[in-house]
This record gives C-alpha cells, structure tokens and sequence, in this order.
C-alpha cells in the first residue's frame, strides 16, 4: 500500500517519455538571432507568448500530476483509516459467532444451509467439503411425505405466530374461540365429558402438573406452606413397573420430592401377557403406606403399557381410586380407541378417571401437534396454581394446528386412521400367531370353556356380540424354544419375590437373547419400513417390538408391508431353527475331534464357538506358556482366513485370556455339521502342517546363519594370519600393498540349499559367473537308495539321466574352453 505513490510517480515519467514534447530550442530560437531587435511591445508580446506556449501547459500538467498524487494519498490514508476501525470493530466483537457478524447474511445462503442441515446433518462439514459427489455419499436422512392434513399443519404454525400480531382484544378473542371448540371436541372425540385441556410440548409435562394439582387438593396449605404442609404426612404417588424409565426421577425432580415419596407397584404375567399392574400387591402397598402416617396422593396407570401395551385392569383400580380418594391418571397409546364407535370392553372406565394424556399428533401421524392431558376440576383457582391454565393469548395459540386437523380430518378420518393402524397389528400378529418358535407378550391367550349345553353356547353367542375386543395396537414378540406359556407368573418387579437362578438356564437365556438381538438387526435391515424396535423386558429378554400406532402413518405402512415382513420374518426364524436344531449334534462332534475345544461362549448368536489346538497342545491346553500360545493364536487366525474364502459365516473371536478361537454363525437346513467339521479339521490340519514346516525352516535358517557366520570368521582369522599384522596397519599397510602387491582378494560367500539344507561356498559364483549346484552327496544317496531297491528284487535297470551333470564335469568344461577359445566344437551330450 506505501508503494502505491511511487509506482504512480514512475507510470507518469513514463507517459511523459512517450509523448512528442517541443524542443526548448525550438521554442526560443527566433530569440536568439543576433539580427533580430524587438522593440518594447513586442517583447511582451514575446513573454505572452512565452507563457502560453511553454509555462501555461506545464503548469496545468504539474497541477493535474499534483492532483492526481493527492487523490492518491488520501485513497491511501481512507484506506488505512477504514483497516484501523476493522480492526477495532474485530476487537469489540470478537465474542460474536463468525455466522452472526456484519449485517446479516442473504435469506439464499441460509435457506441453503437448512437444506444442508437438514439433509445431511451438519451443514459445516459439507460446506468445507463442497462437492456434489460428497453430498451425495452423505445423503441419508429422508423427509416424511405429507399429506393434507399435515400441510394443513405446518400451515397452522406459521400462522399462529402471524395472528399474535393482533391487537389485544382482538386476539383474546380469537383465542378464547379456539381454546373452547378444541376442549369440547377432544371431550366428546374419547368420551371424558366436562374435562378441560392443558397442552404441553413435552410429554411427562402434563403428568407433572397434574401431580401438582393433585397435591394441591389433598394439602390446602401446601402454596403457601411448602414443604411444612407434607412433613406430617408425606405423600405417595403410585406408578406402574411398566412405565417407561426415568418417569419416577423426572417427577421428583420438577415436584421437589425425595424418591421416598414414589412408590412403584409391581406388575404379573397372565396368560402370555405381559405388564399388567399387581391389584392385590397395590391394595397391600396402599394399606401399609396409611398405616406409616402417609398419604396416598395419585395413581398413574397404563391403558396400553409403553412396551407390551397391555391395558391395566381400570374397573377395579376405579373402584380403589375411589374409595381412598386417590388421583386416577391414566396414559397409553390404546386411549386412540376410545374414538372409534364402539369402545373396547377393557376402556369402559378410562373415561371415569380423573385425567389422562393423549398423543394425538403420534397417533394421526401430524407432526407437530402439542401433547393433550385432559382433566376434570371444579376449583379455577388450584387449576391457575398448578400451571394448568394461563392467561397469556399467545401461549394458548399452540392448539391452532389442533383445531385445523381435526375439523380436517373429521370422525370418520380419525377413526379410518387409528382402525388402520389396529389392523397391521392384528396382521401381524395373526401372521407370527401361527410360528411354533415365536412367543408373544401383548395379548393374553383366552382359554376356551366347555360348552355343557344351549344354555352355555346362547350365552356365549351373545357375549360375544355385546363384549368388544379389540387387538392391542402393540406387539411385542421374540424368539424361544417353547411358544407356549400358561399360569400366572408374578414379575421380578416386586422385592419379595424370590430369584432362583440356575446356571445352565441363565446361559440358554443369554443364548437367546442373542438370537433375538440377531433377529432384531436383520428385521430392521429387511424391513426398515415398519420401524421394529429391540427391546428388553425384565424377565423375559431381549425382544421385538411392533407399534404401528406409532409409526404407521408416519412412515406409510400398508397390509402389503405387513405381509412381506411376515415372510421375511419366517425366513429368518427357518435360520434360527436350523442353527438351534443342530447345536447339540455339533457340540457332540466337537467333543469327538481332540483337536477342537468347544469354548462356551452363550453370548454369540451362532452354532458355537470353537478353538483349534495343535498336536503339541492337545493334552496341555489349560496351562499354556509363551510359545503354544502363540501358535495356537497363529493357526486359529489362519484358519479363519482360510474359512472365510469359502463361506462368510465364520468369524475370528478373542477369549478372555487373548487366545484366538473360531466362531461357526448361523446355517441353514441343508447345512451338514459332520461334513463342516471336518472341513474346519482338514484345513486346522493343512496350516498346522505348513507352519510347522515354516518353523522347521526358520530353525534350520538361523542353523544355518550361525555356521556361515562361523565359516566367515575363521576365513578372516585365517587370512589374517597369512598376510600378517602390519598389513592392518593403515599407513605400514599401505606402504607393504605398494611395496609387495598381495594377491587379489576373491569375494567369498555362503549361499544355502533350502531344498536340501546344506551350506556351500560362493567362491564358484563369483569365479564362474554362474550358481554351481553341488549334487555329489545327494546323488549318492539317490544312488544308495535306488540300489537298496534293486537288492529288494526290483528287475528294472537304473535309469540314467542324460541332463544331469556334476559341478566337476562343468568346471572340466568350462577350463577347457577358456584354454582352447578357438574350439568350436560344442560339448558332447550325454
């Protein structure tokens, strides 16, 4: 920037160089005759003339050149001033994000960086990267695909916010309207007639605030005495084991109470369904919490647990409710039923609760729609206190997308949608229903009494047209030896019940869980569509978990979906049986190989693990040191490369104690375990032999090295010797070498035979140019061997080799060519 003037300086000298000026003789040259006397007029006549043809045009370009430096200097201290106040502005807004500096950034750049952000999941990283190829390697998240209704949505956010510009009154207005159609049709839509509705973003924020409500009423003082209102007598809230984890921390933590307050009410197995709450245990729990001076504050049941969605036996949890003045809330995903025409018999009472929680944005398949808790209350005051209700326009305006859906939608809609989702899993459940192997934990097998006469069979006609049933919108299922399971089992949940643990059952539960982790990931893999989730129930394992209530107008199912599943599932449970099927018959040919251990490893979903044990460690294997270790490790490890060139299903695993094994992955039905195993015995047996070899080899090698390097020292002592010590001397040496040449030094070597084993010069090669083979010993014992042949009876005669010559007969050769270099005449074969 400081050059700038003087570049600008040379640049005018130059145009000045370049222009066709007038000689300053030219000029003045009429002046300077001697012959020529002006007088006074014309000599200012002359410096008039003077001025205007010399100093006038010189000035106006000294003027100009002046102005021009000028601009330049005051370009260039602008420029310097306006980089002092950058940097003074970078100094006071260093703390601010590199994204949200200057005056903004063009709406194109962000909508592009969404987009980024959206579809790949950090904008950043594919900006820094930038091109289309990698966009496209990273391109994995998808959209849902939107309907009416959920445009209509989307629609209904934007203008919410728009219509909070309102003037006051006017909104207020707005609001109360939509406020009131949307608590009076979601009554009336699952039948909890005069309930008011608070929504919330989060779905446990609806519970908590009904909890606080609940405590509100069973402690008046409690606003304004705190926690000194409880110390008499503390409460107790009762949750369902079912519920989904971390309910039980997040309520003491937003109601400020000690875990001692939340009591957890075990749940049984009836009949294959799992996750039913313990009524009796519940009472007994009730009863004794009174006695200890407590108070019994709420109970918070499952119409659809969150995992097997079993529906909690309301009629009789009412009844207690009532009767000890409890709180009854009630949650799950089979409350969607409640709007269908007819009601299932098991959600008869869940309108006669006090409250419940509905998902309808997951239900219907809307995004963005606010979570609704639905509650009956007579006194406004408690209800402002317990943050159900605000005064605030703008807040209540989160029902706008609720209020346009459901008039969207409609009764029939509403129903059409949470019919089909019961349907799929009616589908699939029917379709896994009829697998041996399967066991399923959502619905509860009915037993079928005896019909003893018309009497029975007319009541049961009409039962069943009166009673409605319907299949649990969630199934849950997983893979087992026995699909069949009767009695009533009481859950662990409970701290009185008894563990008995046997070892051989624990490892065969371990084993299929695996199979069932294995049949989740592939399901999942084949399927992605209908959305299968792994999941773990206390007592029973690892399962699968289908909850098209969920999911299914999200992602799109439909019955052919279902069906293509069912199949695919089928597929994958013939595999399961295949492998399961043949475990004991490979664990009893293991057991017959003394070369393969069987390492019990329950935790690996396949045919088993073993481990292949050389010769040398057949009958030591519990007590290995350093080097069988190391060579049972190298030829499991080439086992497996081998066995997997041939099939994928094997795999290498690690014992604890850092020893190689093989593992044997899942097989079909025409898979032979005889022919398998000794496959895996006939390669073990190829490597064992080959690494032996090897190690056979590097001995002999390094044998080998040490006689060449023995050879080498005594060559050199030897030479030593024959020259004498002052040759070494470097300047003696030198002198002795000039005065008496000693006779060249030949290069000498080893070379050595891996064939035959044996150490030989290189005195040959070096002196001939060529490898020599000496072949003497070995022919020799060629020689004896084929005579003790021939003594054994052989008739035949020796045959010779005519190619075969001894490395005699070549240097024979060889000096008679280099004494006779005029013989032209070819060596004669034999």
């Amino acid at each position: 920037m400081e050059d700038e003037p003087v570049l600008e300086m040379n640049r005018y000298v130059e145009e000045e160089k370049s222009k066709k000026k007038v000689s300053f003789t030219e000029t003045i040259m009429p002046f300077d005759k001697p012959e020529f006397k002006p007088g006074a007029n014309e000599m200012g006549a002359s410096e008039e003339m003077f001025q205007q043809m010399f100093m006038d045009p010189m000035m106006k370009d000294l003027n100009r050149h002046v102005q021009a430096n000028t601009d330049i200097l005051d370009k260039i201290s602008k420029d310097m001033e306006d980089q002092r106040k950058q940097r003074l502005k970078d100094r006071q807004t260093s703390h601010i994000p590199e994204a949200l500096k200057g005056g903004g950034q063009e709406m194109k750049e962000i909508m592009n960086k969404v987009e980024d952000l959206i579809l790949f999941g950090n904008a950043e990283e594919v900006q820094e990267e930038g091109t289309v190829a990698v966009k496209a390697e990273k391109s994995s998240a998808k959209l849902q695909e939107l309907d009416s209704h959920a445009r209509a949505a989307l629609t209904a956010h934007s203008l919410s916010a728009y219509v909070s510009t309102l003037d006051e009154a006017h909104l207020k207005t707005f609001t109360t309207k939509i406020v009131s159609d949307c608590e009076l049709w979601l009554s009336r839509l699952f039948r909890f007639g005069d309930s008011s509705v608070v929504y919330h973003e989060e779905e446990m924020d609806g519970l908590v605030k009904i909890c606080r409500l609940a405590m509100y009423q069973k402690y008046p003082k409690y606003p304004t005495e705190g926690f000194e209102a409880l110390y008499s007598r503390p409460p107790v809230i009762y949750v369902s084991a079912s519920a989904k984890p971390g309910v039980t921390n997040y309520l003491c933590l937003q109601l400020g109470l000690p875990l001692s307050c939340i009591c957890t009410v075990p749940v049984v197995t009836r009949n294959g369904a799992v996750g039913r709450m313990n009524i009796d245990v519940l009472e007994n729990l009730i009863r004794d919490d009174i006695a200890a001076a407590k108070t019994p504050v709420m109970l918070v049941c499952f119409a659809g647990t969150p995992l097997t969605g079993q529906v909690d036996n309301l009629d009789e949890l009412q009844d207690i409710c009532k009767r000890k003045s409890i709180w009854l809330h009630v949650e799950g995903n089979t409350l969607a039923t409640l709007t269908m025409f007819s009601v299932p018999t098991s959600l008869q009472n869940a309108k006669c609760g006090d409250s419940m929680t509905l998902a309808i944005g997951r239900w219907l398949g809307i995004p963005g729609l606010p979570y609704c808790t639905l509650y009956k209350t007579n006194d406004p005051a408690l209800v402002i206190a317990a943050g159900l209700n605000t005064f605030n326009s703008q807040l209540k305006l989160n029902c706008l997308p609720l209020w346009i859906c459901l008039q969207s939608f409609g009764h029939d809609g509403i129903v059409d949608r949470v019919k089909s989702s019961c349907d799929l899993a009616e589908a699939l459940y029917k379709g896994i229903n009829e697998m041996t192997t399967i066991k399923q934990y959502s619905i509860e097998k009915k037993e079928e009494e005896d019909v003893k006469g018309i009497k029975d069979l007319i009541f049961k006609a009409i039962s069943a047209l009166v009673v409605f049933e319907i299949v649990t919108p969630n199934i849950v299922f997983q893979y087992a030896e026995d699909g069949e399971q009767t009695g009533i089992q009481i859950a662990p949940y409970s701290t009185n019940v008894e563990e008995e643990e046997e070892p051989e059952e624990d490892q065969n539960a371990v084993y299929y869980d695996a199979l069932n982790m294995w049949l989740g990931e592939t399901m999942q893999m084949e399927c992605p569509k209908l959305n299968f989730q792994i999941v773990k129930l206390e007592k029973e394992g690892i399962c699968l978990r289908f909850a098209p209530l969920e999911c299914a107008q999200v992602k799109g199912i439909k019955p052919e979906d279902v069906e293509e599943s069912i199949v695919k599932l089928k597929d994958q449970i013939n595999i399961l049986d295949a492998t399961v099927g043949q475990r004991d018959k490979f664990r009893a040919c293991v057991d017959q190989q003394k070369n393969l251990k069987l390492i019990e490893m329950p935790k690996w979903a396949g045919l088993g693990v073993v481990q292949y044990l050389p010769e040398s460690c057949v009958n030591h294997s519990d007590h290995l040191s350093h080097k069988p270790r190391h060579e049972i490790n190298t030829v499991n490890i080439e086992l497996v490369k081998k066995l997997k060139a041939t099939d994928t299903a094997f795999s290498l695993g690690r014992l604890e104690n850092e020893l190689a094994c093989v593992k044997f992955g899942l097989i079909t039905d025409d898979t032979d375990v005889e022919e398998l195993i000794d496959h895996v015995m006939k390669c073990g047996k190829e490597i064992e032999e080959s690494s032996r070899y090897f190690e056979a080899l590097a001995d002999l090698i390094k044998q080998g090295i040490t006689i060449a390097n023995e050879d080498l020292k005594k060559e050199s002592e030897e030479k030593l010797q024959q020259e004498g010590v002052l040759r070494q001397v470097p300047l003696v040496g030198s002198l002795l070498n000039w005065w008496s040449p000693p006779p060249k030094d030949q290069i000498k070597g080893r070379t050595f035979n891996l064939k035959s084993g044996t150490m030989a010069s290189t005195e040959t090669t070096y002196k001939y140019h060529m490898q020599v083979q000496e072949e003497t010993h070995s022919k020799e014992k060629d020689k004896k061997a084929k005579t003790n042949l021939f003594l054994k009876g052989d008739s035949q005669t020796e045959p010779t080799s005519p190619s075969t010559k001894t490395a005699q007969e070549i240097r024979i050769e060889l000096q008679h060519e280099s004494t006779s270099p005029t013989s032209k005449t070819p060596p004669e074969k034999r």
